[in-house]
């Protein structure tokens, strides 16, 4: 670690191990999501997603503190780190599914994850400042508040939300009986994606209330598994790697790269909240089935988002070869002519 007079407090590390940093927070995500569901159904999505959050911000605020320490320790904490983070989707989608009538649950479930996009936008732009600024010890303190913005954010949590409908103590007895009769109607009418035979065989080999097999031979499962799988391969890679490119690659400066940043969350926000409810008026009004409206918008998004790949690479062929160019043009003007 080096420190130039009036410059910013930075790391002597290579971009490969940059990389690792960044990318080590998600072997530890990557894990956990399928045992922060069974955590959730057995306890409860309010209480995994606060342990997710207390965890994920006291783990924040030692960053700092780590970084200076050992990278390796540093990596260590980042995989810990994944490893809280990972149940809280889990523990969102168990709420959701107590909570979201059959009509409204793509309007839900889109509020709740541009949501995301909206913490994104968010911390974009105050990472950016609280990184390049020396308030309260510079970009020290944007670990710190973001661990005590979670800790504050852990206690209105637990305060003001409820894990369903029938526990929530100012709710109507009507709007209770509503919801709870629309989400067992909705339970009834479903019917398992195996044949009876694996079912009884589920039973007996493993005698889990869970129907393990049943999932991982179901068709749709297994469909939405790859989708997200390859989705959020190219998502997070970018997520990880662009603020490096435009620092690094294209010499933009921290607030400048939070910024462009800030731009893509802004989009992606206005996206994702808009699109489940217009998910919800084709299927509610009969246009298409549940799963032709599903199918719909999962193949938009994977085609936007490779249209947005293509556009992406293009621009930066286009902007990395004219900085180059400027860049010799510079270097040319400024060295002596010779004969």
């Amino acid at each position: 670690m080096f420190r130039d007079e009036g410059e910013i407090e930075t790391f002597d590390w290579n971009t490969t191990t940059q990389q690792l940093i960044l990318g080590s927070f998600y072997i530890g995500y990557t894990i956990m999501p399928i045992p922060g569901g069974w955590l959730a159904g057995q306890f409860g999505g309010k209480r995994v997603i606060a342990i997710a959050v207390v965890w994920s911000s006291l783990l924040t605020s030692l960053i700092p503190t780590v970084a200076a320490i050992s990278v390796n320790l540093l990596i260590s904490l980042k995989i810990l780190d994944g490893f809280g983070q990972g149940i809280a989707i889990p523990g969102a989608y168990v709420i959701i599914s107590k909570w979201a009538m059959p009509n409204e649950r793509s309007t839900m479930v889109s509020m709740i994850l541009s949501g995301m996009c909206m913490g994104l936008i968010i911390s974009s732009y105050l990472s950016a400042w609280m990184c390049t600024s020396n308030i309260f010890g510079g970009w020290h303190f944007s670990f710190y508040s973001y661990g005590i913005a979670g800790a504050v954010w852990t206690l209105l949590w637990l305060t003001l939300i409820y894990e369903s409908p029938s526990v929530h103590p100012f709710m109507s007895i009507k709007e209770r009986e509503h919801i709870n009769l629309a989400l067992n109607r909705t339970k009834l009418n479903r019917k398992s994606a195996c044949n009876v035979e694996r079912r009884v065989l589920s039973l007996f080999l493993f005698q889990f209330s869970v129907p393990w097999i049943e999932i991982f031979c179901s068709s749709p499962v297994l469909a939405l598994t790859l989708c997200m799988v390859t989705f959020e391969i190219g998502y997070y890679t970018l997520i990880s790697d662009m603020p490096l490119f435009f620092t690094h690659v294209l010499g933009y400066s921290l607030e400048t790269a939070g910024l462009l940043a800030l731009i893509a969350n802004i989009i992606q926000f206005g996206i994702r909240f808009t699109n489940g409810f217009i998910a919800d008026v084709i299927i509610n009004r009969s246009y298409l089935s549940v799963r032709s409206t599903r199918k719909v918008f999962v193949a938009i998004t994977f085609a936007q988002g490779k249209e947005q790949e293509w556009s992406k690479n293009a621009k930066v062929y286009d902007e990395g070869e004219t900085l180059a160019l400027i860049r010799r043009a510079e270097k040319q003007h400024n060295s002596p002519v010779t004969e």
